[in-house]
């Protein structure tokens, strides 16, 4: 594969940005929920707290979930295709440490959902990466560079 393929700016096609913004408006509303209601996102990351302190950390991911989220929309709205193909790259990398983090704190079994995460993610930053949308006839749509 040719790095120019990676790095164009060519418009996603339709179906990725569909995707793309259902997975980030997912993203969104987990986030927020996350902020402001941590209370319960605690036992959906895998390990479930024992008391209060643990707080911080929930809305810290809910946080961190708005932040992917929003980058990850801008990206779509704007066209930066290989910007928003990194940005699920880095989701899939978030989840494999969520994985690690939760495989050692209560066993890989309790992790399963990360590991499926991992390869979701990845599996949408590849297609990501290599969507074009078509132009008329099939061809590739490519926007006219400057002289």
């Amino acid at each position: 594969m040719r790095f120019e393929k990676l790095t164009s700016s060519s418009a996603l096609s339709l179906s990725a940005r569909i995707i793309t913004i259902v997975v980030a408006i997912a993203w969104l509303v987990i986030g927020i929920s996350e902020l402001i209601s941590p209370r319960g996102w605690d036992a959906t990351y895998g390990v479930p707290l024992t008391g209060e302190d643990g707080l911080p950390f929930v809305r810290a991911v809910g946080a961190r979930n708005i932040a992917i989220s929003l980058m990850a929309m801008f990206f779509v709205f704007s066209g930066m295709r290989a910007a928003l193909a990194t940005v699920f790259a880095g989701i899939a990398l978030i989840a494999a440490m969520d994985f690690c983090t939760v495989s050692a704190a209560v066993g890989a079994e309790h992790a399963i959902k990360h590991a499926i995460f991992v390869v979701v993610m990845a599996g949408i930053s590849l297609w990501v990466a290599i969507s074009r949308s078509r132009g008329v006839k099939g061809t590739v749509a490519t926007q006219s560079q400057g002289a």
